[in-house]
């Protein structure tokens, strides 16, 4: 009878010790330990992207100083020109780029080009479906909420447009402002009010003589220098940021409004393949998505808040939102020709 009761102390000692050391973290150490080797060998990181200069380069520190044996190397541009610069390189078969971050519809068609390859971080289980890709191309670094931003000296919160329509007031003529490479926008606008009525809310809308420049922090910094009254379609962390300091401006958030996502992703001829997925795993964790944060970014992982509580009310539900898809991307090619036929008179 001892003999079996020590038979089973021994057995539920053994099962303890398998639940304080499951095999999935076990795996997972090895995992990122083969990694660790793999990018001590390549010693370096190229990373693609749209989002600015100084936001970046404070992720890629944040990466280097967890892994110091990385240098990593930046090249920055406007979503669509590394988008050409990615096609350019894969058609000459120049392979340079390792991660990159771009806007959604740029992603879709790095995937229908194979320039994308799949991997899905551990990290990504944090990502809410919603804002990742379910084949394993991709998932969001930050979202991107947009709302319509104005100058405080030049327009009073009583004055400010509340909503799309409010835009269309003949007070507006001249003192609006748009990306000239906001065609999701347009998508978005079709898909709140319906394709007809958007095209039509768009045609009004181009009458206003609005102020085109590329860029929305360009827009931003203009906005705030009194070029103009009001951006149609700004973004919403870096308003948040510059009135935190004190200057002139503040948003509205027009019901519903439209929020994007950056996805992040690794190249399908990464030249460092191991310190691509080190990059990824990092920027997804949560060390990595409280640089997201205190950039002033909404973090992708749902167990984060972003760090100007106004844009909190995006994520739990405040505010009504609109999503803009991949799916859209679909129909990428007629957004841009209707875009630009409307408000910048190409054909």
């Amino acid at each position: 009878m001892r003999k079996h009761r020590l038979g089973l102390v021994f057995l539920l000692g053994l099962v303890l010790i398998f639940l304080a050391t499951p095999g999935v973290s076990r795996a997972e150490d090895e995992r990122t330990a083969k990694l660790i080797e793999g990018a001590k060998k390549e010693g370096a990181m190229v990373f693609y992207t749209s989002m600015n200069v100084d936001d970046s380069n404070r992720m890629l520190k944040g990466f280097e100083k967890q892994y110091p044996f990385i240098k990593t190397k930046l090249f920055r541009l406007g979503a669509a020109p590394v988008l050409l610069k990615m096609l350019a390189e894969k058609r000459a078969g120049v392979f340079n780029c390792d991660v990159t971050l771009n806007n959604i519809f740029e992603f879709d068609v790095k995937i229908k080009e194979g320039i994308l390859a799949k991997y899905i971080s551990p990290e990504a289980q944090a990502i809410p479906e919603l804002f990742k890709d379910p084949n394993g191309y991709w998932a969001s670094l930050y979202l991107q909420p947009f709302g319509i931003a104005y100058n405080t000296k030049l327009v009073s919160p009583q004055d400010a447009p509340k909503g799309y329509a409010d835009l269309l007031n003949p007070r507006w003529k001249g003192k609006l402002s748009l990306d000239r490479g906001d065609e999701s926008w347009l998508a978005g606008i079709m898909h709140i009010m319906g394709e007809a009525k958007g095209l039509e809310y768009a045609r009004k809308l181009a009458e206003q003589n609005i102020n085109f420049r590329s860029g929305h922090t360009l827009l931003l910094q203009m906005l705030l220098a009194g070029e103009f009254s009001v951006d149609i379609n700004s973004h919403l962390q870096r308003a948040e940021r510059y009135r935190s300091t004190g200057a002139p401006i503040d948003w509205v958030a027009p019901e519903p409004s439209l929020v994007s996502y950056n996805p992040i992703g690794i190249t399908a001829r990464a030249p460092h393949p191991n310190a691509a997925r080190l990059f990824i795993d990092f920027a997804l964790s949560r060390e990595g998505q409280k640089i997201v944060r205190d950039i002033g970014r909404p973090p992708a992982r749902a167990d984060l808040e972003p760090i100007y509580p106004r844009l909190a009310k995006f994520a739990k539900g405040e505010i009504k939102v609109v999503p803009i898809s991949i799916k859209w991307a679909e129909h990428y090619n007629e957004y841009l020709k209707q875009f630009e036929a409307i408000f910048l008179k190409k054909k």
